[in-house]
């Protein structure tokens, strides 16, 4: 499970941390927004989320207001079909928004590739909330 942690942070433009449930529980009481995003080795639009969007300037700094979380969902496991029941995902990417009062903001859920101008379009209105 190391490995993951290190991959995650080496291969990201954003300071990514590893989907554990008690970091989870502690972001939402931190009064910062949040930023979940569940990809797979296999997604070829998480790939390209994370080559063209998260590496963008404009998206990096409206990231830096968000807790920053990510889940490998390449396998399945107990926790992850535990998650798609909460989160109610149906596929990949899935990546979920939480507001600065820990509520999760469902209608900006985002299931698919976006450009880094819609993106930090998307960014703006969650801090706004």
């Amino acid at each position: 499970q190391n490995k993951n942690i290190v991959e995650i942070k080496s291969s990201s433009a954003l300071p990514w941390q590893k989907y554990e449930k008690n970091y989870f529980e502690q972001a939402i009481k931190s009064g910062k927004p949040i930023l979940i995003d569940f990809f797979a080795d296999w997604c070829a639009a998480c790939k390209e989320l994370e080559s063209e969007t998260f590496s963008d300037p404009r998206v990096q700094v409206l990231a830096s207001n968000f807790i920053l979380i990510k889940f490998d969902a390449t396998n399945d496991s107990p926790e992850l079909t535990e998650l798609k029941k909460q989160f109610s995902i149906q596929g990949l990417p899935t990546i979920i928004f939480y507001n600065k009062k820990g509520e999760w903001e469902n209608s900006f859920t985002l299931t698919a590739f976006e450009n880094p101008t819609l993106f930090s379009e998307r960014l703006r209105k969650v801090l706004s909330k």
